[in-house]
């Protein structure tokens, strides 16, 4: 698109630089589209602290939507999802958007307003921009949300989907090799808890406990909990092992996602994309998994307004899944749980968990 009366013009501007947005940016930069991302900076990435779950899908997808990004994971030695950490994945995604310098980063948006059937932006003092999308992968930020309830006086329609669960994270050393499974899932207390371990070599390891927040109120020592599974491997990597940090608590009450087709995105041309869209419980670890699939859906659909109901047919049956009794089900926390056909498989994505306190996906 092009300027109007000196205003730069984008085909699409993104609200949020996280995964979802950085994806977005790439992969329609990739199309020829011309893009502004709103929210980049130079800070060092903050880590994950709870294990994230691509299937091999997902990793497909990924290496179409961004093959710059696949080949530096080659170079830091990462062949597949069971080798990649969250540290790792956003600095190289960091960088491929930094090196793309057709991609136009933009500190924050202020203020935005509907002018001759454009999104017209304001991002600092007097100068603004124009876009034909506004995209927002802001996360639990819904920053699109916000714009549109303003102009439209109306809020945008969420659903929720009742998910009450609790969950404490913990970083550990001293753990025994495993026996060649990086992510390994067990259950304690007679099913009430599930243990989610991710080993990440050298010693060390996550453990998360989930469950109903009054199972795990009183839990302070997770590795006799480990001990005590129902899982023999889990028993034995953890007999020396300590706790070197933790714990890190989270809890979710609900669950919700934007009704697109109930919101203003078809006259607006907004859409919304990653956590924005749908936020589900974090230990389920499917929040990149979920960026990555709505994004192919917009390579495939392009920014045009079948985008709209496709995200939300998309989005909608994953809250099907955002209930405690699906968590427990399709997240085989046990070992004869069923698994839920379009549950991503156990391929991990995390490393090492720094001291914040919260766990999101």
């Amino acid at each position: 698109m092009k300027a109007v009366d000196g205003t730069p013009g984008f085909d699409a501007v993104i609200l949020g630089a996280g995964f979802a947005g950085r994806l977005a940016a790439l992969t329609l930069r990739q199309a020829g589209a011309r893009v502004a991302l709103v929210g980049m900076s130079d800070r060092p990435v903050r880590q994950a602290v709870h294990v994230h779950q691509l299937s091999p899908k997902a990793w497909d997808e990924l290496s179409v939507l961004v093959p710059d990004l696949m080949d530096r994971l080659g170079v830091s030695g990462c062949t597949g999802p069971a080798q990649l950490s969250r540290a790792t994945l956003d600095r190289l995604m960091q960088t491929c958007v930094e090196q793309a310098s057709d991609i136009v980063r933009v500190p924050r948006v202020s203020e935005a307003d509907r002018s001759g059937g454009q999104w017209l932006l304001r991002i600092q003092g007097e100068e603004r921009l124009r876009a034909d999308w506004l995209i927002d992968a802001s996360g639990s930020a819904r920053a699109g949300c916000k714009f549109l309830s303003s102009l439209s006086g109306q809020a945008v329609s969420l659903e929720d989907v009742e998910a009450d669960f609790a969950c404490k994270s913990w970083r550990v050393k001293g753990v025994a090799p495993s026996s060649g499974d990086k992510l390994v899932r067990a259950t304690v207390m007679d099913g009430q808890c599930g243990i989610l371990c991710q080993f990440l070599g050298n010693g060390r390891a996550t453990l998360t406990l989930h469950g109903l927040p009054e199972a795990l109120h009183a839990i302070e020592d997770p590795l006799t909990l480990a001990q005590s599974s129902d899982n023999d491997g889990l028993q034995n990597s953890f007999r020396e092992a300590y706790l070197a940090s933790g714990p890190y608590r989270w809890r979710g009450q609900w669950a919700n996602r934007i009704l697109l087709e109930e919101s203003e995105a078809a006259r607006f041309n907004w859409f919304a994309l990653g956590d924005s869209l749908l936020t589900t419980p974090p230990i389920l670890g499917w929040g990149l998994a979920q960026a990555i699939e709505q994004t192919a859906l917009l390579a495939r659909t392009g920014l045009a307004a079948d985008i709209v109901p496709a995200l939300d047919a998309l989005a909608e049956p994953r809250m099907r899944q955002a209930t405690v009794a699906s968590f427990l089900r399709t997240s085989s926390l046990s070992r004869n749980a069923a698994t839920h056909a379009d549950t991503p498989s156990a391929s991990m994505v995390g490393e090492r968990a720094p001291a914040i306190q919260t766990c999101r996906s």
